[in-house]
């Protein structure tokens, strides 16, 4: 099912967040008990936070490459077929400013599935991302 904007169109909580080396197939719980919310305006602007547990309680992360614990951006979007494109235009990553963050977009059963191209972390390592968004009133 292609995606269309008002699909997306509201509120998103974090339900999980998975990770794959790039030569495997298989997805593994990524950075557990990092929670969040998804955000899509009708009028074609988004925003996200992502919180790593660590820094609720401490004020830091204790996994390297998750910018002190929080990673917050936001912008325009666009959707394109099987695509939405993050436009950054603020974030606390300063590399990301201006910047597309293009993620492979689907729906399952209520459930938004966001998953990244190959990434690279701060050690070099490769991996491809899927976070998985359901609704706050979900029972997904």
């Amino acid at each position: 099912m292609t995606i269309a904007k008002k699909d997306l169109y509201g509120t998103w909580m974090l339900r999980s967040w998975m990770a794959t080396a790039q030569e495997h197939e298989q997805f593994q719980a990524f950075w557990s008990g990092v929670h969040g919310q998804l955000i899509y305006t009708i009028d074609g602007q988004m925003s996200v936070i992502l919180i790593h547990p660590g820094w609720e309680s401490t004020g830091i992360a204790p996994e390297q490459g998750f910018r002190e614990g929080v990673i917050v951006y936001g912008g325009l979007y666009t959707v394109v077929p099987d695509f939405i494109e993050h436009h950054i235009q603020h974030t606390n990553i300063r590399s990301w400013i201006g910047q597309t963050l293009k993620r492979q977009a689907s729906l399952q059963d209520g459930a938004l599935i966001l998953t990244t191209p190959v990434t690279q972390d701060t050690q070099g390592k490769s991996a491809i991302h899927r976070l998985t968004w359901v609704r706050p009133d979900s029972n997904c």
